[in-house]
């Protein structure tokens, strides 16, 4: 077994350590499980309320359904917000059902970890803010962990970060 391929099983075991905390260390990492529509209340709904205002598809400017503001309620203001969402993010049907197709795509969002097919090292980290912390050890290379496409941290043999 050559050097780099020890070095990725190393980082996908910690990667599925990890992996089950992440959606917890995600602070609107919150993953969905169930289909929403026009009627429906229940937490889900308040979660899906505080995703669209967090990623700037606003429900409400003020009162209930605004940021902070949130509800358990799925009324017209939560179908329009995702509507303008599911348009933005050329998903179809873009009708305001909070279904597979959505909920999919955005869970995506808070599991996307992966080593890169073009280099040996990299992560490509969630879509989101969260803290990660630790010890990696038994690398002989370096390990470049990209952040949001546009932040970067490496972290050299016998280093913490």
């Amino acid at each position: 077994m050559n050097k780099i391929s020890l070095i990725r099983i190393i980082i996908l075991s910690s990667i599925l350590f990890l992996g089950s905390s992440l959606n917890m260390a995600v602070a609107s990492g919150f993953v969905f499980n169930k289909n929403l529509a026009l009627g429906n209340v229940n937490s889900e709904v308040k979660e899906l309320q505080k995703y669209l205002n967090t990623n700037g598809f606003i429900v409400a400017k003020s009162g209930p359904g605004s940021k902070n503001k949130e509800t358990n309620n799925f009324g017209p203001a939560t179908k329009n917000a995702l509507v303008k969402f599911q348009k933005t993010n050329k998903i179809i049907p873009s009708n305001g059902y909070f279904g597979p197709a959505t909920r999919n795509f955005v869970n995506k969002k808070f599991n996307k970890i992966e080593l890169s097919p073009n280099t040996n090292n990299l992560i490509k980290t969630p879509e989101a803010n969260f803290t990660i912390s630790g010890a990696v050890t038994g690398i002989t290379l370096p390990i470049t962990i990209f952040i949001n496409n546009n932040e970067d941290i490496t972290i050299n043999p016998g280093e913490s970060s």
